[in-house]
Order: structure tokens, then C-alpha cells, then sequence
């Protein structure tokens, strides 16, 4: 196989919109690229594998790496791999980002055809073996880019038509442990069966309407859908008092609706409002004290550079 003698990947992160935690035990959920994420660049080392990475925790690169060499007969060379992340401790994706970009770039520097699926499959498999209760939203969310319904059960993946909705994002400023809060909620599940699967069915429900929603451009129903969601999730006990209070700050200046994006616990709320106060809302809520995340919607997923 012929080898290419750069590669530069960008890898965009993501937010959950409806179906936190549900999505762990096979219910759908949306998700939605954004247009800040994780650069790797990879090029042909001299003697040893080295990496340089503006990522605190690299082992989402070596698992990718050590996924990618098990399941491709390829001669392994030295390599040279430079990560920047413009998302990390956000919440907002960049562990799966890492190795969705990461497998991406190898595949193309080995001049190994694949499509989305491929990428999905060995990216998954390397977040697992970190995360082994990885939903793999994140990871088809990265791939896939733009909006997109995820099957928790079957991994399938459809694509929403849409170019950009109105949406917002503050950060709590706390950075939340992910697997630690999916292991909670597991727990809760296994003591109050009953009552955490009526909340999950609950908020599957919720990701069915929240298509309609999409699909008839009703910003004002989706807004109600995600205050819904929101109300599940902090039933689930997932939510903060910090979170809480973005929340209701965003609500009291007009957002259509305010909710917790991922796993809970701290990182990010996502806030929709009308497209046309979007700029206004953005600083009304800054004023308010809410740190404010400057991003947007992106239509496009994981793509050579």
C-alpha cells in the first residue's frame, strides 16, 4: 500500500440535543456537529513514534492507533502525530473527536479506502475500550457532522436535513466526569428499575417529537421538548444547581428552551432561541453572568484538510 507523506484531519465536536443517558440503553437521540474540534496531523517519523498534543489525556490516540494496526495488515513506520483541540474540557466531544480523527488520518496515510461505516466501526471500538459504556453518539456525530437521529440499540445513523438552527451554548465552568455519571445512573437502574426505565422510555418519546419538530422547522415546539428533557434528566438526578441556574436565567431572558447538554454534572447547557435575537440573547446572557461558548452549527463531519 502506498503511504502519503502528510496527512492533516479535522475532526469537529459535538452536543447532545435530546436523549442523554437514554441512548446508553438503546433509545434514540439528536445530536448536532459544531464547527470547533480536534486537528490531527500526521506525517512519517524518522525512528520512534512521537506525539505532540494540546490534549491532556492521550489515550484516545493510543487506543485508536493500537485499533487501527490490529485490524489493517499494514507495515508499521514511525510516525509523527500533532494534535490540537480547540474543545477540550468543554464537554463537547473531544475524546471521540481524538479518535475519529486519529483513525481517519491513518487510513488515509496508508491510502486505505473506507467509508463512514469503517470509521465508525474501529473509532467505536477504540472508545470502548476506555469508555465501555460508550454510547457511540459522539462518535457517528463527528463522522456523520450536521444533525443526526442515533439508534442506541442498532448504532444506525440518520441524517436530518438541516443547514442551521438557533442555538447558544454556556459552560458551568465545571468539567464533568462523563463515565463516572453514566456509572451512577447504571446503578440508579439497577436499584429502581421500574422507575428509571420509565424515564428512559419517557425521553425516548421526546427524541420521536423532537424530530417532528426538526422536521417542521418548530423552533417554539422544540424549545418545550428540551425543557421537557431537561426535567427527566434532572429527575435522573444528573443536573446541578449551577445548570439549574443557567437554565432558568436563560428561560427569564426568552429562550424557547434551555437544557443540559451530555452527560450532566457540569460542562455545557445548550440554549435555543429565534434565530433573529440569537446576537442579542448571546450577550443578554453574558451580562447575566453566564460564561458564553462562541460556536456554531456544522453541516460537515470528519474531513481531510
Amino acid at each position: 500500500m502506498k503511504k502519503t507523506n502528510s496527512i492533516r484531519v479535522f475532526a469537529p465536536g459535538k452536543l447532545m440535543l435530546l436523549g442523554e443517558h437514554a441512548v446508553v440503553y438503546g433509545y434514540p437521540c439528536i445530536s448536532f456537529a459544531i464547527d470547533r474540534g480536534v486537528t490531527v496531523e500526521l506525517s512519517e517519523g524518522l525512528r520512534a513514534d512521537k506525539v505532540t498534543s494540546s490534549v491532556s489525556d492521550d489515550r484516545f490516540i493510543r487506543v485508536a492507533k493500537d485499533v487501527f494496526f490490529q485490524k489493517n495488515a499494514v507495515r508499521r513506520v514511525p510516525m509523527h502525530i500533532t494534535i490540537k483541540s480547540e474543545i477540550s474540557g468543554y464537554g463537547l466531544g473531544s475524546s471521540s473527536a481524538v479518535a475519529v480523527a486519529t483513525i481517519t488520518a491513518l487510513l488515509q496515510f496508508y491510502a486505505i479506502s473506507f467509508s463512514k461505516q469503517k470509521v465508525f466501526d474501529l473509532s467505536y471500538e477504540a472508545v470502548k475500550k476506555i469508555q465501555p459504556k460508550a454510547s457511540g453518539y459522539d462518535v457517528a456525530t463527528t463522522i456523520y457532522g450536521g444533525v443526526i437521529l442515533f439508534d442506541g440499540k442498532t448504532k444506525q445513523v440518520k441524517k436530518i436535513n438541516i443547514k442551521d438552527f438557533p442555538f447558544l451554548v454556556g459552560f458551568s465552568t465545571v468539567k464533568a466526569d462523563t463515565s463516572t455519571l453514566v456509572e451512577q445512573v447504571s446503578e440508579q437502574k439497577e436499584r429502581e428499575s421500574q422507575r428509571i426505565d420509565a424515564i428512559f422510555s419517557s425521553i425516548g418519546h421526546l427524541v420521536k417529537e423532537g424530530i417532528q419538530a426538526f422536521n417542521n422547522r418548530d423552533w417554539k415546539r422544540l424549545g418545550g421538548i428540551m425543557d421537557e428533557n431537561q426535567r427527566m434528566l434532572s429527575m435522573l438526578g444528573v443536573s446541578t444547581n449551577r445548570l439549574d441556574e443557567m437554565i432558568f436565567v436563560a428561560k427569564h431572558h426568552g429562550a424557547l428552551g434551555a437544557k443540559l447538554s451530555g452527560a450532566g454534572g457540569g460542562d455545557c447547557i445548550i440554549v435555543l432561541c429565534w434565530k433573529n435575537s440569537k446576537q442579542i440573547m448571546y450577550e443578554t446572557l453574558k451580562k447575566a453572568g453566564i460564561p458564553m461558548v462562541p460556536l456554531n452549527f456544522s453541516s460537515k463531519g470528519v474531513r481531510q484538510l
